[in-house]
C-alpha cells in the first residue's frame, strides 16, 4: 500500500489492486476515503516516491502504469513478459537500471 501525491491511496488486496481518492466534504468539513478503480492483477506492486509510475510484477508478465497528476486514473504504459520468473522488479528513479528478485 502506499500514498500518491497525499491524495491517491492504491492498495493490493488478495487478487486486486485498488485505488482510492481523498475527497472532501464541505458539509461536515471532514475527508474521507473513496474507491474509483480497480484492476484485476494479482501480484506484486511496486513504487517509487515521487515517480508517477506504478509496476506490477504477477507470474506471467510486469504491467506498468502510469498515473496521472490531475484524475490520479491508471493508465497502462507498457507489459513485459516475466521470462526471468521473478516476483518483484525494481527500477531506480532515472529508469537507467533495474534490479529483479525472486
Amino acid at each position: 500500500m502506499f500514498l500518491i501525491k497525499e491524495t491517491c491511496l492504491v492498495a493490493r488486496s488478495s487478487s486486486k489492486v485498488l485505488f482510492f481518492k481523498r475527497v472532501l466534504d464541505d458539509r461536515i468539513n471532514k475527508s474521507f476515503w473513496t474507491h474509483y478503480e480497480t484492476l484485476n492483477h494479482k501480484g506484486q506492486l511496486y513504487f517509487i516516491k515521487g515517480n508517477i509510475r506504478i509496476n506490477i510484477t504477477t507470474d506471467t508478465k510486469i504491467y506498468y502504469y502510469f498515473v496521472n497528476d490531475e484524475e490520479f486514473m491508471p493508465k497502462l504504459d507498457n507489459v513485459m513478459n516475466n521470462w526471468m520468473n521473478c516476483t518483484s522488479i525494481i527500477f531506480g528513479s532515472k529508469v537507467r537500471y533495474g534490479c529483479c528478485y525472486k
